[in-house]
C-alpha cells in the first residue's frame, strides 16, 4: 500500500503542529465530471468529484467497480487502483488510485459506501502526489457542499407538476414521467415508470348479501370485515382472483406489517394506516396505505383506502416521493396529511424508511471521510471484539496487535465506524 504520508507538507512535532512554508501548486486542469458527479476543486489545491446513487444496490465492490470505469472517460485512461480496504458486508469500500489528468499525475481515492435504501454515495479526492497529504483534509471538510446533481445531502426534492383529472373534480401532484393512470368521483390512481403506484380516495363498495337485481358484475362480494388489516387482506385476494381471471395480475400473498389506528375519515367504522407486504407476478411489494371500513346498509358496505406501493428496493428509494405525491392530492384534507405522516413516522418500519432516507447519504460520506482521514495519517480503528472496546491507534501497531491475538482484536473497517471513532 503506498504511503501518502511521505508526501504529506504537515509536520507533528511535540508541543505544537508546524506547517512549513510552500507555495501552492497552479490548479489542476479542468475537465467536466462524469455524468451524475458534481465537482469543486479544494480551498488549497486537488479536487473532489462527489455524487449519490438511488436504486437496490447490495455491493459497494460493485458500485466501485462502475465508478472506476465511468472514471475511465474522466482521467487520461482508467485509474491504477494500489490497494482497497472494504467491510465483511460490502457496504462500503475505499479505493487507493494513481492516474493522469490531461498528463498531469494525480493520486487519491474512490469512497463508496452504501445507505440502508440500497442507495448511496461516491467521493473521490485526489490531487498531485506530492500535494495530496496537504490538501485532502481541507477539500473532505467541503465534501458535504460539493453540488451533486440530483442528490445531494439533503436530497433535493422532485418537483411536482399538479394536474387536474379530465372530469375536473379532482388535481394532485405528478412527478416528471409519471401519469395519472385513472380517476372518477374525486379518486385518483398515479402510476409511475417503475411499477410505483399512488392510489387516494378510492370508494369501493362491497357486497354482503345478493342484490335484489342480481349479481353486480365486477363487484366484490365479501362478509363484513370491521377490522382494516383483515379487510385489507380479504378484499386484494379477491380483486387480486378478479384480475387473473381477465388474464392479468393482482397482488397475492398480502401480510400486514405493522398498523397505526386513526379517526376514519369518512365519519364512520374503522380506520388504520397499514404498512403491508405482498407480491405481483412473483415479486415482492411494501404498500403504506389508509384503510377505512364502514356498513353502508344491511347489503353493503364500504371499503374506502389511500395507497403508495411498489416492488421492494424501488418502495424503500421513492417512499417519501409517492407521500409528497398523496399529500398533493386537493382533495385531502390538512388533517389527513398530517395524520398520514403522523403514521408513517410511528411505524418501525416506514418511520426508518423516510428517517434513513435523509441520514443515509450524510452518514456515508461522514465514515467515508474519516476512513481516508485515518488513511492519510496512518491511523487505524482497533478493536477489543469480547468487550467492544475501541481506540484509534498507529496503523503498524494496530496491525501487530490484531496479528498477534486476530481471535480478540480486529481493525475495524470504514464503514462501520461510530461518531466517537
Amino acid at each position: 500500500m503506498p504511503t501518502l504520508l511521505r508526501c504529506a507538507l504537515v509536520v507533528f512535532v511535540v508541543g505544537g503542529l508546524v506547517l512549513p512554508v510552500a507555495a501552492l501548486a497552479a490548479p489542476l486542469p479542468e475537465r467536466t465530471p462524469p455524468a451524475g458527479f458534481g465537482a469543486a476543486n479544494g480551498p488549497g489545491g486537488g479536487r473532489t468529484l462527489a455524487g449519490t446513487f438511488t436504486g437496490n444496490a447490495r455491493s459497494a465492490g460493485a458500485v466501485l467497480g462502475g465508478v472506476l470505469g465511468a472514471l475511465r472517460g474522466y482521467f487520461d485512461g482508467a485509474p491504477v487502483v494500489s490497494s482497497a480496504v472494504g467491510d465483511p458486508r460490502d457496504r462500503g469500500i475505499m479505493a487507493f488510485f494513481d492516474a493522469r489528468l490531461q498528463g498531469t499525475p494525480v493520486r487519491g481515492a474512490v469512497m463508496v459506501q452504501l445507505n440502508d435504501g440500497g442507495g448511496g454515495g461516491v467521493a473521490v479526492i485526489f490531487d498531485r502526489p506530492a500535494d495530496i497529504g496537504r490538501s485532502f483534509t481541507p477539500m473532505a471538510r467541503q465534501l458535504g457542499s460539493v453540488p451533486v446533481p440530483g442528490g445531494g445531502q439533503p436530497q433535493r426534492p422532485v418537483a411536482l407538476q399538479q394536474q387536474t383529472t379530465p372530469d375536473g373534480k379532482a388535481a394532485i401532484g405528478v412527478p416528471p414521467g409519471w401519469r395519472i393512470s385513472g380517476y372518477g368521483n374525486g379518486a385518483v390512481d398515479v402510476a409511475g415508470p417503475q411499477g410505483q403506484l399512488v392510489d387516494v380516495g378510492i370508494y369501493l363498495p362491497i357486497f354482503s348479501a345478493p342484490t335484489y337485481g342480481g349479481p353486480v358484475p365486477g363487484a366484490v362480494y365479501l362478509p363484513f370485515i370491521a377490522d382494516p388489516a383483515t379487510a385489507v387482506r380479504a378484499v386484494s385476494e379477491a380483486q387480486a382472483r378478479q384480475a387473473m381471471a381477465r388474464g392479468g395480475q393482482g397482488f397475492t400473498d398480502i401480510e400486514v406489517l405493522e398498523r397505526v389506528p386513526t379517526p376514519p375519515p369518512t365519519g364512520s367504522g374503522q380506520a388504520a394506516y397499514l404498512f403491508v407486504r405482498s407480491r405481483l407476478g412473483g415479486r415482492p411489494h411494501l404498500h403504506f396505505a389508509l384503510v377505512n371500513t364502514t356498513v353502508i346498509d344491511q347489503r353493503s358496505w364500504a371499503y374506502y383506502y389511500s395507497t403508495v406501493a411498489a416492488p421492494d428496493g424501488v418502495f424503500q428509494r421513492d417512499f417519501a416521493l409517492m407521500l409528497n405525491v398523496w399529500r398533493s392530492w386537493s382533495l385531502n384534507q390538512q388533517m389527513l396529511r398530517d395524520r398520514m405522516q403522523d403514521a408513517a413516522n410511528k411505524m418501525r418500519q416506514t418511520g426508518e424508511i423516510l428517517r434513513s432516507a435523509a441520514r443515509g447519504q450524510r452518514e456515508a460520506f461522514d465514515r467515508a471521510n474519516k476512513g481516508f482521514d485515518y488513511y492519510i495519517r496512518g491511523v487505524e480503528v482497533l478493536e477489543h471484539t469480547p468487550s467492544g472496546a475501541r481506540g484509534n491507534f498507529d496503523r503498524d501497531f494496530a496491525d501487530a496487535v490484531v496479528k498477534a491475538d486476530p481471535t480478540k482484536f480486529r481493525l475495524v473497517p470504514p464503514s462501520q465506524y461510530r461518531t466517537s471513532d
